[in-house]
């Protein structure tokens, strides 16, 4: 299988930018959930 290495109009693609996370609103689980997560079940 051959990867492409130019967009549909010929040029390179753009640079894969990686950065940390420092904070992310909204990706705690319910409290049930969590409880649920931490017991192992």
């Amino acid at each position: 299988m051959k990867e492409e290495t130019t967009t549909p109009t010929g040029q390179a693609p753009p640079p894969v930018r990686d950065w940390p996370v420092l904070d992310l609103d909204g990706t705690e689980f319910g409290p049930v959930l969590a409880e649920l997560m931490r017991e192992g079940r």
